[in-house]
């Protein structure tokens, strides 16, 4: 079965997961860079030419279609959560939700042009990651990435790994 890697913009999905690849020997994926691929444009691209409701049916197909994949880590985009169908598809896999303070993630984001949501002001974006963070939580299992190095996340989902899923 895959494993996922939930959280808000800037928690260090996408890092993470390419650690823990080289280290765990399993396929990686990074959702917002397979949609890249596939559309044959950025996110940002996407998200002004057709819109977030566009991304969101986008993402929401490769989720279905990358939880019948086995030994892969896939790095989920942000807004995964929003949609139930989505959240009913994560809750019956390995989920990890990788957080930490809103303002240790705003420091990460902040001013990141590749991120179309991360470019409004402070406010909206507290605003989303107040809505979303009871989603992530009800979701994944949580990680508390606090002022963590990659390394010492990695490490930490290791021992998840080796004892919640017996790989």
């Amino acid at each position: 079965m895959p494993v996922f890697l939930i959280g808000f913009m800037g928690s260090g999905k996408s890092a993470v997961g390419k650690l823990l690849s080289q280290r765990s020997g399993e396929q990686f994926v990074d959702m917002d860079e397979e949609i890249e691929k596939r559309e044959n444009r950025s996110i940002l691209e996407i998200f002004n030419e057709s819109g977030e409701k566009y991304f969101r049916e986008i993402e929401s197909q490769l989720l279905a279609e990358f939880s019948h994949l086995k030994n892969t880590l896939i790095a989920c985009g942000g807004g995964i959560i929003e949609r139930e169908e989505n959240r009913n598809i994560l809750v019956k896999n390995l989920t990890f939700y990788l957080y930490a303070p809103f303002e240790e993630i705003w420091d990460r984001i902040k001013g990141d042009s590749t991120r179309p949501l991360a470019m409004r002001r402070k406010k909206f974006v507290k605003k989303l990651y107040d809505k979303r963070e009871p989603l992530y939580r009800a979701t994944g299992i949580p990680i508390d990435t606090t002022g963590m190095k990659i390394e010492d996340i990695v490490n930490l989902l290791m021992k998840k790994f080796r004892y919640d899923n017996q790989r």
